[in-house]
């Protein structure tokens, strides 16, 4: 059983999105945002996957020094929205079982406000 997990900030004062992480392998994987006590962001969090070859491809994690800018193409894995309203202070969760795919991320689109978010991943799968 193999089992690999990312922590990365996530900036809220725009649209973006977490780097990508390597899933192959994992037969499901799950992902925490907390989001400040302060500031006042106001944007939705998705899912997104992608089966394309990137930089790195070796690699079982992806980490922001080894950025994998080749990986584009990028699919919204259904029911995995989440709106993040500001000052909660509180985590959300995704959890996707039977997740295949090659790499996945945390996308976030902006509505209003600022701050910064932590953002955990977590998958479990075969070695």
């Amino acid at each position: 059983m193999r089992t690999a997990k990312q922590i990365t900030a996530l900036d809220l004062s725009a649209t973006g999105a977490t780097s990508p992480w390597r899933i192959d392998n994992f037969k499901g994987a799950s992902y925490q945002v907390t989001v400040p006590a302060t500031g006042a962001p106001i944007g939705t969090g998705l899912l997104q996957v992608s089966n394309d070859t990137g930089s790195g491809d070796t690699a079982n994690e992806q980490s922001p020094n080894n950025p994998t800018s080749s990986i584009t193409n990028w699919t919204d894995v259904s029911g995995t929205s989440i709106s993040i309203v500001s000052a909660t202070g509180s985590p959300f969760f995704i959890n996707v079982p039977n997740l295949y795919g090659r790499w996945m991320r945390l996308s976030y689109t902006r509505s209003s406000g600022s701050g910064t978010a932590t953002v955990s991943a977590y998958g479990k799968g075969e070695s």
